[in-house]
């Protein structure tokens, strides 16, 4: 990480990698807070759904509990399913580094298979995923994407 980074935020599909980049980081960093989407909308965003408006809240909560992270000087390990360019922004403005983990369709369906059979309101399914620009890691699924996620903190 570079001395200006705050935090990092990994934004991807379901199944992509960003759970297991996460930890991945976490041990590697000392006073690093770890935010996953899942466990924020499990107990912060209950009272959300999945659509396109409920997710932009959804980011809204994160980045409030980003920015208490860093204010109580601990390192924030953000991941979550969407990005918008409003978050974006914020994040730049506070110092987090956000990186898009991409895999291939065929490997993020078979990680999440019920998800994408199933579910409604789904990113990358029947919600278009959309292009936000950032940093971009490739998970293909190797060794070599830990390698690539260790040098964001070596």
């Amino acid at each position: 990480m570079s001395k200006k980074d705050c935090g990092i935020w990994f934004f991807g599909l379901a199944g992509s990698g960003k759970t297991f980049a996460s930890s991945i980081i976490k041990p590697r960093i000392s006073d690093a807070f770890v935010i996953d989407g899942d466990d924020v909308r499990r107990h912060i965003s209950f009272d959300l759904g999945y659509t396109d408006e409920d997710r932009k809240i959804q980011l809204q909560r994160v980045i409030g509990l980003a920015e208490i992270a860093i204010k109580n000087h601990k390192y924030p390990i953000i991941s979550t399913v969407t990005m918008n360019d409003s978050i974006l922004k914020q994040s730049n403005v506070l110092g987090l580094r956000v990186v898009n983990i991409v895999r291939s369709r065929e490997q993020v369906i078979a990680a999440r298979v019920g998800l994408y059979q199933n579910g409604k309101n789904v990113v990358g399914k029947d919600i278009p995923q959309k292009s936000i620009k950032t940093e971009k890691i490739k998970n293909d699924g190797s060794a070599n994407f830990k390698k690539i996620v260790l040098n964001y903190v070596e």
